[in-house]
């Protein structure tokens, strides 16, 4: 049983080694410095245009959904219409 332990703590150990040695290598940390810097220049929308451009977003897609299920329930009289269908759109 304290050998699984000692498996299990040398593997976690040997991981976070691995983990930082990565983090720190100076390529990645110049590329994190970078991106760092150039999110500082990004130009955020404000809360209130988020919150409309999400409505508006939510609006059309409730708006193409339902125009969606009228153009399924007239394809599926038209079908039933042609015997193609046994049963219309709501059964």
């Amino acid at each position: 049983m304290r050998t699984t332990y000692a498996i299990c703590a040398a593997f976690l150990a040997g991981f976070a080694l691995l983990v930082f040695y990565l983090i720190n290598r100076p390529n990645n940390a110049d590329f994190l410095i970078a991106t760092d810097s150039e999110m500082k220049k990004v130009n955020w929308t404000s809360r209130e245009e988020l919150i409309g451009s999400t409505k508006v977003v939510i609006g059309f897609m409730f708006l193409i959904a339902f125009m969606l299920f009228g153009l399924d329930v007239l394809f599926g009289y038209f079908f039933k219409l042609l015997t193609v269908l046994k049963a219309g759109p709501f059964g």
